[in-house]
């Protein structure tokens, strides 16, 4: 079965660069280049987990996830940040926090917490 990742991020080199990382975690990845693009691909595609910035210019990353959870979509949601992870007002809407720069690890334990949790 395959599963989807979908990356929301303004900046295109996080776009670009984390696809193939979530490859090596057997994601096909899609990359919106903001909220608005992320919530036209949600509507055609079930997304098993969705990375989103936190910081982008008209929409939040906290704004975003309260969409998806308002209607109900079924994905995972991490969020990125290049924050400290106390410094980030309703994280606790996301299932994970990913604190940029990320590595392998981090994006393995984003994932592992944010499946964990949709799971629970």
């Amino acid at each position: 079965m395959r599963k989807w990742a979908l990356v929301v991020d303004d900046d295109v080199a996080v776009r670009t660069i984390l696809p193939p990382l979530l490859k090596a975690y057997h994601y096909d990845t899609e990359a919106a280049g903001g909220p608005g693009e992320a919530l036209e691909r949600i509507a055609r595609r079930a997304f098993d987990v969705i990375f989103t910035d936190y910081e982008m210019p008209g929409m939040s990353g906290i704004e975003l996830v309260r969409i998806i959870r308002e209607r109900s979509f079924r994905s995972a949601v991490i969020l990125m940040t290049g924050l400290v992870a106390d410094e980030v007002p309703g994280s606790s809407l996301a299932d994970a926090l990913l604190q940029k720069p990320f590595t392998m690890d981090t994006i393995r334990r984003a994932l592992d917490e944010a499946m964990a949790r949709r799971r629970g």
